[in-house]
């Protein structure tokens, strides 16, 4: 048995050499009839397996008689009785044959077999012959037929399915993942199940493999099963390419010291010229998980790509440009390789995805580059797009035209060229949405269009589409679908979150624990309690129930995210306080904080949401009885911010406060409050509204110690100013998000006067000028007093 590629090489040459070979192919050929279906599939299979090539009489002969006599078991001419399903393992080894070695994905005889799946799928049982028959088919299918063999195969497989198979059935829905976006949850969650149970299993190919296919849909529990377990298989002294696929695998579980070890190997590949243009795109990647900043690798990685850039697959091109630049490399000629290679593959390629890619890579460039020629190409593929993919190429584009004005200004003909496009783009893509019925397959695609930054008028035209529902068309994972949608694209819109509640709340005990959370956050973040029937319990107190009831089992980071936003709304459930404050919750969330495998990301995620909810909790709910004890923490964040620039309209701001209140004296900057909030700007009025010099409450604005005790005159008021820029407010209404409004509630109970400037009227013509401006915020400070 060969041990490696190499040994099976050698044996298959030695074997169509030998005399005796040619005579046993005749014989094949002669006896073709007389052979079973079975055995000629086998035969057909053995044949490629060792070599023989396609172009052989033998192996088109095969090839066309066992097509035939699945042509007739369809037409149910089968003389021999033989049913569909006995015929599994020869139509799953046959469409291997046709897809893998013969290359022939997009032929008429691997659409025979498409057809036979089509037929049989509900009665094939062996998972084995399902997953190869589904991986050979689905680039074919429709999206209906996709849905239905999903939902077969998550019926099959269990605690007994092989790793292959599971690898199989992962390779298959990768492609309706990046095509279709019909791509069934609960099997991909069983999978990654069943893959996190065996992890131990699978080699440094095989994890790698499996990560690079359904990255983003993969579970976190199987990425840092799989982090682990290569960082026990990677060592310095493996081949530079397991050694390479090992660094991407493990950079979240690298502790500095393995990090610096790693580097070191890679320093020592690179000097060595052990490294291929091959490698280069792995390499990329690897170096952008880890986060490096190592001088020399990066250098040695720039020159690299220059030198090789003649020998690098468009494709891998385009995959390093979408990290290069988050690298921090620095280099126009190296850049200006690049995008040449790929001007050129826009002009060749002639697959609609392909399209899409080479436009996204070329809007990462530095200085990114668009003619008529390239729009003209784009425009020949428009015809093609999906939605999804025209809302790739218009926020590339989006992208582009930036960085073009930015770097040669609006007049520039290819910052006009850019805008034409992605206007002439726009139309289309807005007339393209009214096709799509389907809501759960309209559901994925507006996530995906969000994900990528969705135009404003599409954006817009989306939420038009939404509009038509009716209650009976929203179930519950729709309306999960939709929250989720609805808090990404921070887009207020009545009628819709109307309908989820109704579908949530007819269904409330379905309602799945990781789905709690996503649920119920955008009725916070938009502070709206829907209005349902008088004899129902309000949206709030069923989820709030529901969560009561499976709190042991959500997860920390859902149990504080759902937490936080109803403190937003000031709704403290007393149940989920006591949890998420008892001592064996916070001594978990300390080991999550302290395991290298977390991404830091996701643990100053969890710090803030447990910060926020004690404040809250602390200010609007003391008969829990928790003490504050984030004070520290918020020090230290204040302390961060007060070293970022002061944009525009607060230096303006604070001009003409100085102006109003008789002098810089009487305006504090980054004001400090109790409870550690920071306000833009306050200012102190007696009794008789005149402004009190407060300087001295802080002597130096950018030398944050803790605040200084400060007691105001009797009768005085402490007036707090905040600049509210459009991030927090809805995309398509004036409606401030409920934590501004929190911070609102808790600053008049720490006795401020809380004034907030919004965006769109300090930006209104009718405040353009600085007298307007100024009598504006006369009126604001002194009416408000």
């Amino acid at each position: 048995i060969p041990r490696n590629n190499q040994e099976r090489a050698e044996k298959g040459e030695a074997i169509l050499a030998h005399p005796g070979f040619s005579t046993l192919l005749v014989l094949v050929e002669n006896q073709l009839q007389l052979m079973d279906t079975e055995n000629a599939v086998s035969t057909l299979y053995a044949l490629i397996r060792l070599g023989v090539r396609r172009d052989m009489s033998v192996i088109q002969n095969l090839v066309i008689d066992i097509n035939k006599r699945f042509l007739d078991l369809s037409r149910n001419d089968n003389e021999d009785g033989i049913s569909g399903p006995d015929m599994a393992e020869s139509a799953s080894k046959f469409s291997r044959c046709l897809a893998h070695y013969l290359k022939l994905r997009r032929s008429p005889l691997l659409g025979n077999m498409v057809e036979y799946f089509h037929k049989n799928f509900r009665d094939i049982l062996d998972v084995r012959h399902y997953s190869q028959l589904m991986l050979s088919s689905m680039h074919l299918s429709s999206q209906q037929f996709q849905f239905d063999v999903q939902k077969q195969a998550l019926n099959l497989i269990g605690r007994d399915t092989s790793i292959r198979d599971i690898r199989r059935i992962f390779h298959a829905l990768d492609f309706v993942n990046f095509h279709s976006l019909n791509l069934n949850q609960e099997l991909v969650s069983k999978c990654c199940e069943l893959l996190t149970m065996r992890v131990m299993e699978l080699d440094m190919k095989m994890m790698y493999s499996t990560f690079m296919l359904l990255e983003d849909n993969l579970s976190a529990e199987l990425k840092t099963a799989m982090a682990r377990q290569a960082s026990i298989l990677l060592t310095p002294k493996m081949a530079p390419p397991d050694f390479i696929k090992g660094l991407i695998l493990a950079s979240s579980h690298m502790t500095p010291e393995k990090k610096s070890l790693y580097e070191s190997t890679l320093l020592d590949m690179l000097e060595s010229h052990t490294v291929s243009a091959v490698l280069l795109p792995n390499l990329t990647t690897a170096l952008f998980q880890m986060d490096c900043s190592n001088t020399y690798i990066l250098n040695h990685l720039q020159k690299l790509i220059t030198d090789s850039h003649n020998d690098l697959e468009w494709l891998d091109v385009c995959d390093m440009l979408q990290k290069l630049p988050d690298l921090g490399v620095v280099n126009d000629n190296m850049y200006r390789l690049l995008r040449s290679k790929l001007t050129s593959a826009l002009m060749s390629v002639v697959s609609p995805w392909m399209v899409v890619a080479i436009i996204r890579a070329m809007s990462s460039l530095p200085s990114p580059y668009i003619d008529t020629a390239m729009c003209q190409r784009v425009k020949v593929m428009v015809a093609q797009l999906s939605l999804t993919q025209l809302n790739y190429v218009m926020a590339s584009l989006q992208t582009m035209a930036r960085k073009i004005k930015l770097n040669d200004g609006i007049q520039n003909l290819n910052y006009k060229t850019c805008v034409g496009l992605l206007g002439e783009l726009n139309v289309y893509a807005r007339a393209n949405l009214h096709t799509i019925e389907d809501l759960p397959v309209f559901n994925r695609i507006v996530a995906r269009i969000l994900s990528e930054g969705a135009d404003a008028n599409l954006l817009e035209d989306i939420m038009t589409h939404y509009s038509k529902l009716e209650s009976d068309d929203v179930n519950l994972s729709s309306a999960v679908q939709i929250c989720q949608i609805l808090t990404q694209s921070r887009f207020y819109h009545e009628k819709l979150l109307g309908l989820c509640a109704e579908a949530v709340c007819r269904d409330v005990e379905k309602l799945k624990v990781r789905s709690i959370w996503p649920v119920i956050q955008p009725f916070c973040l938009y502070d709206y309690q829907p209005v349902l029937h008088e004899s129902e319990a309000g949206l709030f107190n069923r989820v709030i129930d529901r969560a009561s009831d499976v709190v042991d089992s959500m997860s920390p980071f859902h149990v504080l995210s759902m937490m936080k936003a109803l403190c937003w709304i000031g709704i403290f459930p007393s149940d989920i306080i006591r949890k998420t404050f008892s001592f064996d919750f916070l001594e978990l969330l300390d080991e999550i904080l302290q395991d290298e495998s977390v991404r830091g990301v996701h643990k100053k995620a969890i710090r803030e949401s447990l910060a926020t909810i004690n404040r809250a909790v602390a200010l609007e709910s003391p008969e829990e009885k928790i003490p504050w004890f984030h004070q520290r923490y918020f020090e230290a964040m204040i302390k961060h911010q007060l070293t970022l620039p002061i944009g525009q309209p607060y230096q303006t701001i604070h001009s003409i406060l100085s102006e109003i209140l008789g002098g810089h004296a009487n305006v504090i900057v980054k004001s400090v409050t109790p409870y550690s909030y920071t306000v833009d700007f306050e200012c102190i009025l007696n009794r008789n509204s005149m402004p009190v010099k407060c300087s001295h409450v802080r002597p130096s604005l950018r030398n944050l110690t803790a605040p200084i005790e400060f007691t105001p005159p009797d009768n005085s008021q402490r007036i707090a100013i905040d600049y509210v820029g459009m991030r927090h407010y809805t995309v398509n209404t004036h409606r401030c998000l409920a934590y501004v409004k929190m911070k609102q509630r808790h600053l008049e109970m720490l006795g401020y006067n809380y004034i907030q400037i919004p965006h769109f009227e300090w930006n209104s013509m009718m405040n353009s000028s600085r007298d307007a401006r100024s009598g504006y915020l006369k009126q604001l400070i002194f009416n408000h007093s």
